[in-house]
């Protein structure tokens, strides 16, 4: 409903509400929680990185690139 008053009705016979997604952990790379972390791992951090390297600039990549250079960590973004 709006300010106004006015509203929208959205019907459908079947509906998929996606709520969150895994993080993407190639074989080849070495998650090691140490200097290789995945989306999920940055959020158990213990303290701030002094550099970051943000590989994927998707959704989730470019908000972590975001909120870490508002901490003045240097991030740099990279789009493979």
């Amino acid at each position: 409903t709006t300010d106004t008053g006015d509203y929208s009705e959205v019907g459908f016979a079947h509906a998929l509400i996606a709520v969150g997604t895994r993080p993407h952990r190639p074989r080849d790379v070495p998650f090691d929680k140490i200097r290789v972390f995945d989306s999920d791992e940055m959020l158990e951090l213990e303290r701030l990185p002094r550099t970051l390297t943000v590989i994927g600039a998707g959704v989730i990549g470019v908000e972590y690139a975001t909120i870490f250079s508002a901490l003045d960590v240097p991030v740099t973004l990279i789009e493979p």
